[in-house]
């Protein structure tokens, strides 16, 4: 019934596109974490300071040039970012990280209703002894490798690619007779046949035991879906996955793959 951790995050973001491709961020965050006695008998480095309570700012900066045709469901096209990340500084120094991190993202049509696909990610940090509530790791965001999705891989440093080759099946438009709204009556939808192959390694440098089954070693995982995309970018992603510790099973997601 008790809590075991609460939190408060709030902060601004700044935003400046000063071409049609290329877009600056820059976020200011404070955080307030609290964890439970609990969770520190559990894992004492849980927040990395005595006490049950850490705050800290952090200030990111983002630059970002996306050539995409589509956000929602690219298949021609280029995105590429990196950013740099402090945590910890000011009134509140109870963490003290630096962060970098660069996205590669290429799209490619190829002839007879193929596409091709491939993203790549990297992240490095310092120092080598972080607090466990700010480390990062394979399995958040666009960084999992398929097969893995039931697993969180944290590591100081890590890097992941994933390719994929796509054939489009079904491609068209259904307009819905006699609806009130025009603008919402032409319903689009595509069925894509693809393959996929992704690899990732996460650097386990604080050598934590939970962690070791799959951190430092190379992973990798691969299998056959299917995608379907329709209207207001709804994207379905339906996967049948074998990864390379011997495992298989089917996965469902609700976005686009990268």
């Amino acid at each position: 019934e008790e809590l075991l951790k609460k939190g408060i995050f709030t902060g601004i973001n700044y935003v400046r596109r000063n071409s049609l491709y290329t877009r600056h961020f820059v976020d200011l965050r404070y955080s307030d974490n609290q964890i439970a006695d609990t969770i520190i008998a559990l894992n004492p480095n849980y927040l990395g300071i005595p006490g049950n309570e850490q705050q800290y700012f952090s200030l990111k900066y983002t630059i970002s040039h996306d050539r995409r045709d589509i956000v929602a469901y690219p298949l021609e096209g280029f995105n590429v970012s990196a950013s740099v990340e402090k945590i910890g500084f000011g009134f509140f120094d109870d963490v003290d990280v630096i962060n970098f991190r660069a996205k590669y993202a290429r799209y490619i049509k190829m002839n007879k209703g193929f596409y091709f696909s491939n993203y790549s990610s990297a992240y490095l940090s310092t120092p080598k002894a972080q607090p466990y509530s700010v480390i990062n790791g394979l399995g958040f965001g666009n960084d999992v490798v398929r097969g893995y999705e039931l697993y969180v891989i944290h590591g100081q440093h890590y890097f992941v690619n994933k390719t994929s080759l796509k054939k489009v099946l079904i491609k068209g438009s259904k307009k819905i007779k006699n609806f009130p709204l025009e603008q919402f009556s032409h319903f689009p939808y595509a069925i894509y046949l693809k393959s996929y192959f992704d690899m990732g390694y996460s650097k386990n440098t604080q050598q934590y035991e939970g962690n070791k089954y799959l951190a430092d070693q190379l992973i990798y995982g691969g299998g056959m879906g299917l995608d379907i995309v329709t209207m207001y970018d709804i994207v379905i992603r339906l996967e049948y996955s074998f990864n390379s510790i011997g495992e298989n099973g089917f996965f469902f997601h609700i976005e686009s793959e990268f």
